[in-house]
């Protein structure tokens, strides 16, 4: 159906986004969660069409992009959270509540300054996980025992216990 034009990709896109929140859960809250999923994609599809994103794009606009992307999709999950509609009504109260002072002084305020702290250290990051493939693709083929085992000792470190449980059980 997305060969027969612009509004028939992205009608399919919204029944399928929809369809998608209806499997997660018959509540109003999970179909509404979909149709916003289905809204942010038509909405870019359709920013797509008239201003096309350069492929290179880098800077300011790339960051303000994900920054959007990122708390619409977190909007849209305040009504995957919710147990029904009423909840979700209350937890979008409570985002009113916010205020500088909160943020300086709430018990929250860690997490909001880590948040920015890591929005702010990403562009660094990335270029030293590039740097260090690049390193790593230099060595030569007897030597790459040494960074796997230095790798896999800090997954079995830092891994979790047990078997987590599957997320879907309860559906």
């Amino acid at each position: 159906g997305n060969r027969n034009g612009f509004m028939r990709k992205n009608a399919n896109l919204m029944a399928a986004m929809v369809i998608s929140g209806i499997w997660h859960g018959a509540g109003i809250n999970f179909i509404l969660w979909g149709a916003l999923h289905g809204l942010g994609l038509i909405l870019y599809n359709i920013k797509n069409k008239f201003r096309p994103t350069p492929t290179n794009s880098h800077g300011a606009s790339n960051l303000l992009a994900r920054l959007l992307t990122f708390h619409y999709v977190c909007f849209a999950w305040i009504f995957f959270r919710a147990s029904d509609f009423g909840s979700a009504s209350v937890m979008l109260n409570k985002l009113t509540d916010i205020s500088l002072t909160s943020l300086v002084s709430d018990s929250n305020a860690v997490i909001v300054w880590l948040f920015i702290i890591l929005v702010s250290v990403y562009p660094q990051w990335a270029r030293i996980k590039a740097s260090l493939v690049s390193t790593v693709e230099k060595l030569p083929w007897y030597a790459y025992p040494v960074p796997l085992v230095a790798f896999l000792t800090l997954v079995f470190m830092f891994a979790p216990a047990g078997v987590p449980g599957f997320i879907y059980a309860n559906f």
